[in-house]
């Protein structure tokens, strides 16, 4: 059969349109679908227009930016390991975008058969995946976040499966239910199990608002300085005056978490001002962490609040 004039440049733009939803990558077999001959796929790859990224999948753009070129990669494996596979674990939670980790290996679980033999893709296998343990985030296929977060579990510290789940309840991306859900229809074998299990049982009710206040929250607990979070300084008739990320009202100490930057805003500097003066006026003492401290000082800033807090404890000659 030969081609009509135009078909193959036409059949090659629908291969670039689809790979544009692809992060630049495309399949052999959708290639093939869309009307492309394997000798002009195996010709396109010979004159380097398209580049080899997996068995049978290729590139069509070489993308700059490393967070790109990331996404690419993971694309590309998702492509190759077939229908039955998605990202999980820290991929997962970089597709998801939870805090807790800036960067991650190309990641997927899958409940083909297929076998990874490169030492830059992790797979991990699945029998058979339960209902609601995949969704679509992006152009992605990915484990929801409450299989992300319990999938983290076994293979990085509680500390950052903290960041995950304080940082998706705070976006609402899920609820301390759907993690508990999860968690109870897990197998008894799930390595990580105990871990959330744990965490969610010291979880408070009200999320943090940002990161740094879970390192500070964080902080605190592991020094046996726990607070009550988001708390409601009221005047003695139930007037609201603030809420503090972090307070031990038997002593009216609040501990905050300035995550703002050092230039702010005229209105937010007189309102945080007005803020802290009708703390003061209720006998209220503010502790403020920053960033760099909560990082690289943290026994610094526990001492602080201890002897703060020993400090308020003693009754006043």
């Amino acid at each position: 059969m030969v081609p009509m004039p135009g078909h193959v440049p036409t059949s090659l733009a629908a291969c670039a349109t689809l790979a544009a939803t692809q992060h630049g990558t495309i399949a052999r077999a959708q290639a093939i679908a869309a009307g492309v001959s394997l000798e002009t796929v195996r010709r396109l790859v010979r004159a380097e227009r398209w580049r080899r990224l997996r068995p049978g999948v290729y590139g069509l753009c070489l993308p700059r930016d490393p967070t790109e070129i990331w996404r690419q990669k993971l694309f590309a494996s998702m492509l190759w390991l077939g229908t039955g596979a998605a990202a999980s674990h820290r991929a997962a939670s970089i597709v998801w975008g939870l805090d807790g980790l800036e960067s991650a290996p190309v990641e997927l679980t899958t409940s083909g058969r297929r076998r990874a033999s490169d030492p830059g893709l992790v797979v991990h296998r699945a029998r058979a995946w339960r209902p609601g343990d995949i969704t679509i985030r992006g152009a992605f296929r990915v484990t929801s976040v409450p299989k992300t977060v319990l999938d983290l579990c076994g293979v990085v510290r509680p500390s950052v499966v903290e960041l995950a789940i304080e940082s998706a309840l705070r976006r609402r991306l899920t609820t301390r239910g759907q993690l508990e859900d999860a968690l109870e229809r897990s197998a008894v074998t799930v390595i990580g199990r105990g871990i959330l299990r744990e965490l969610l049982g010291d979880l408070p009710s009200s999320a943090t608002e940002s990161t740094l206040e879970t390192i500070v929250w964080r902080l605190l607990v592991d020094e046996g300085l726990r607070p009550v979070r988001q708390y409601e300084v009221r005047t003695e008739d139930g007037r609201f005056v603030a809420r503090v990320d972090f307070a031990y009202p038997a002593v009216r100490v609040a501990v905050e978490a300035d995550g703002r930057r050092f230039h702010s805003a005229k209105a937010d500097w007189s309102r945080d001002l007005f803020r802290s003066n009708a703390l003061t006026s209720l006998g209220w003492v503010v502790y403020r962490v920053t960033w760099d401290d909560a990082t690289k000082r943290p026994r610094r800033v526990a001492a602080d609040v201890r002897a703060l807090l020993a400090r308020r404890a003693r009754p006043e000659p």
